[in-house]
């Protein structure tokens, strides 16, 4: 069972650098404004974040609802137990860089937002004459 539980953290751990990497790559694109790049690699991150739960999957299915903490700590394993702090900090790592894209995504699309309104003022606001030549407000 140790061993079992050794290669799915071997494989979690590799699953999620990628994705972490593709995190960062996608950083880089949103930062240089390649949208082509971005929505390639969204496709990417969706592939990664698959095969993330897939093997989430696999370990709940071996270990049921038991969590990896208490697994580890009854296994008293040093090699299990580091690559699960290394799986702990790699997931902190993924958060903050996910978050960190959502945050400069949702301020480009208000600064795109505002930029749109203030070529196309809303249709509510302009001063339009009526039927008897007077403007309407």
């Amino acid at each position: 069972m140790r061993d079992k539980i050794l290669e799915i953290m071997q494989k979690e751990h590799t699953a999620l650098e990628n994705l972490l990497n593709l995190l960062e790559e996608q950083h880089r694109f949103i930062a240089s404004d390649s949208l082509l790049d971005m929505e390639e690699c969204v496709k990417k991150i969706q592939n990664a974040s698959k095969i993330v739960a897939e093997i989430e999957m696999e370990r709940r299915g071996m270990l049921g609802e038991t969590s990896m903490k208490v697994v580890v700590d009854k296994l008293q394993d040093s090699q299990i137990s580091e690559l699960y702090k290394e799986i702990r900090r790699l997931l902190e790592v993924l958060t903050m860089q996910k978050e960190t894209n959502d945050l400069i995504l949702k301020q480009k699309l208000s600064f795109t937002n505002q930029l749109l309104n203030a070529l196309k003022p809303n249709s509510k606001r302009t001063n339009v004459y009526n039927s008897y030549g007077k403007v309407k407000r």
